[in-house]
């Protein structure tokens, strides 16, 4: 209720309160409320006395109620095309993006006076609301996966890029005049110096764009999916299901975790 439960548990004890006072049995109301309800911490406070009297409901016993939702969705084997559709595109869409970034920030090194003439243009498409662009992208492309790995590659691509670029600027000049001075090309610069000395940088910045492209896909999936744990979300709060919402949204900070650590492992035995 958007004036909290407290005053509709407040009616129900009033009922209570009448049919013990027809003499013949005491009323008894049990209340359950979930969890994660934002009254929760009032509502373990009902039949205390101390507090607002006007918040107090005596006769009613409150309980906790853990929604077992993901545990039937796993019986009927439901939630695992949910989740397997998310992890699909979050994958293709860092896979891109890890590729195309990097192969994009090396050409923007080879090449100066392309850096100059791009880098406003991808500072400008990076400050967009990306957001915003998911309508187009429905437009241009369709309701289908295909624009939700978009969605995914537009929200990390343009930033992954400028980071690399920075990253590939700011390398040690001292090496590759080293390169230089031994009849090696800015070829050699790139392969033996360049790529190896910013692995460090490759990796911090892959952690950065698995977050991001799963929140890229998270947007592509609230306007253009039928499965999918950022369609349940919003099929969830479109039909007041809010178990469904938090069992997506544990679900989804559980899948972050997961890729994060990945990314970690793969930089551990990058060392």
């Amino acid at each position: 209720a958007a004036g909290g439960v407290l005053r509709w548990i407040r009616l129900v004890n009033d009922t209570a309160v009448a049919v013990d006072q027809l003499g013949v049995r005491q009323g008894a109301v049990a209340v359950y409320l979930d969890c994660w309800h934002r009254d929760l911490p009032e509502f373990l406070q009902l039949r205390t006395n101390n507090g607002d009297e006007r918040m107090k409901a005596h006769d009613v016993f409150p309980a906790v109620c853990y929604p077992d939702l993901f545990w039937r969705m796993v019986r009927d084997k439901s939630i695992f095309g949910h989740i397997g559709i998310t992890l699909m595109e979050t994958l293709v869409s860092f896979l891109i993006v890890t590729a195309a970034g990097t192969a994009a920030a090396v050409a923007l090194w080879f090449s100066r006076s392309a850096s100059e003439i791009l880098e406003p243009y991808l500072v400008m498409l990076n400050s967009l609301p990306k957001s915003a662009l998911a309508p187009m992208l429905i437009v241009w492309l369709g309701n289908h996966v295909y624009t939700i790995v978009a969605a995914a590659v537009s929200v990390a691509l343009f930033g992954s890029i400028l980071t690399l670029h920075t990253g590939f600027q700011s390398v040690d000049p001292e090496k590759i005049k080293l390169i230089y001075s031994l009849g090696g090309s800015r070829r050699d610069v790139l392969s033996k110096v360049l790529l190896p000395g910013s692995v460090p940088m490759l990796i911090s910045n892959m952690k950065v764009n698995i977050g991001l492209c799963l929140v890229g896909v998270i947007i592509g999936e609230f306007l253009a999916a039928q499965k999918g744990l950022g369609y349940l979300i919003i099929y969830g709060s479109q039909v007041f299901q809010l178990d469904l919402v938090m069992t997506s949204i544990v679900l989804l900070c559980l899948f972050s975790t997961v890729l994060y650590k990945g990314i970690g492992w793969l930089e551990k035995r990058a060392r």
